[in-house]
């Protein structure tokens, strides 16, 4: 009779769909899960990714490191790559946040030279932060996902993030519960902006930004509720109440230019005919003052509310780029990019090529004319001039 044994699965993510045993080595399996195709070389002792590509994942956000040519790609499996163009697009390879251990979706990431920030969620809701500060080599993960985070916080999908200038150590996250600050580095956690965060209703898009100079000075833009500053960190915020008296709606995405101090840009929702072509707005000193620019307009897309959770913007040096109805779309959305501040634009997708749905976007500060788009279900799309 033949022995029947099955292969360790512990740790293997979700969805796994069947194993196949090598016939040529009993010690060698292959399986399918929902996060990519997986072995193992050892009878299922420990497993590894078949291929570290970035594939057809979902990916949600870009977000650069202020020092280096360095992206990070916050994706729905994997935790996330960090790359160059070279290593992630055209070799179609990254380095995972943490390659053994599958931490799940991810979100955002925060750079201070050699100390990385990512933070996400693991399905069925326990958020996850990780770091590293030896540049990706080595990571930590600050909680388990079984206990709740530091008896007090919900840990409850991290969603968004901002951090100091320069302490690596200070930064503040969202979760579905609230705010939250530490000032060590995350061993220890205070809650802030009671009143702000239920304004937020646990959406996904860029809400949270800083200043390009002034440090702890963060920008928040409240769904339905307007912008937000604070001058302390997040300690505490002031309203900035008027600030969208002349907008066409009250919630959108929003982008602070990372290397001009009180740029602000700001992607609004466009309900009506009689605001169409009003969706973007600038600023230029911190959001006391707004000057309408171009002609965009962000409506309802495949069912979902424009300015909720389809805007998106990024901004660095004069140079934007956005993703919206201009005046040459007639159904759909495309890719725009202004080299100077807003005075012109050109179209980076056209009607024999469109994107269907753009979960983020960034506009590379190290090379100029270059722009990322994360997608859903086609990982990333990149312009280069």
């Amino acid at each position: 009779m033949p022995i029947w044994r099955a292969p360790n699965t512990t740790g293997l993510p979700y969805g796994r769909a069947a194993f196949v045993q090598d016939p040529k080595d009993e010690n060698h399996w292959i399986t399918g899960t929902g996060d990519g195709p997986m072995e193992s070389r050892d009878n299922g002792n420990t497993w590894q990714f078949i291929a570290k590509g970035v594939g057809e994942v979902v990916m949600f956000t870009v977000d650069f490191h202020p020092d280096r040519d360095l992206a990070y790609f916050g994706s729905m499996d994997l935790a996330g790559f960090f790359g160059t163009l070279e290593e992630i697009i055209i070799n179609m390879r990254g380095v995972l946040t943490n390659p053994t251990v599958h931490l799940g979706e991810a979100h955002r990431a925060m750079f201070w030279g050699d100390t990385w920030v990512v933070l996400g969620n693991q399905r069925g809701g326990q958020g996850w932060i990780a770091t590293t500060h030896d540049s990706g080599k080595t990571w930590k993960r600050l909680f388990q996902q079984e206990e709740p985070i530091n008896k007090t916080m919900t840990g409850f999908n991290f969603i968004d993030c901002v951090g100091s200038l320069t302490n690596p150590n200070d930064y503040l996250v969202k979760d579905k519960g609230g705010f939250w600050r530490t000032k060590d580095g995350g061993i220890t956690w205070k809650r802030v902006a009671t009143m702000l965060w239920e304004t937020f209703q646990g959406k996904e898009k860029h809400l949270m930004t800083r200043d390009a100079t002034i440090d702890l000075k963060y920008y928040v833009m409240g769904f339905g509720s307007g912008l937000w500053t604070s001058n302390d960190g997040g300690d505490t915020f002031t309203h900035m109440k008027d600030w969208h008296s002349a907008f066409p709606s009250v919630y959108g995405a929003l982008a602070s230019d990372q290397a001009r101090s009180g740029h602000l840009w700001a992607l609004m929702f466009t309900n009506g005919t009689q605001n169409r072509g009003k969706a973007l707005w600038h600023s230029t000193d911190g959001g006391y003052n707004w000057k309408q620019v171009g002609n965009f307009s962000v409506e309802e897309l495949f069912g979902k509310p424009g300015g909720i959770e389809v805007a998106t913007i990024s901004a660095y040096d004069g140079r934007v780029a956005l993703w919206a109805k201009g005046p040459e779309d007639t159904e759909g959305f495309s890719v725009y990019y202004s080299p100077n501040v807003g005075e012109t634009w050109q179209r980076l997708t056209n009607d024999t090529f469109h994107l269907a749905f753009l979960n983020g976007i960034g506009v590379d500060p190290r090379h100029i004319g270059r722009v990322y788009a994360t997608l859903s279900g086609r990982s990333i799309a990149v312009w280069d001039p």
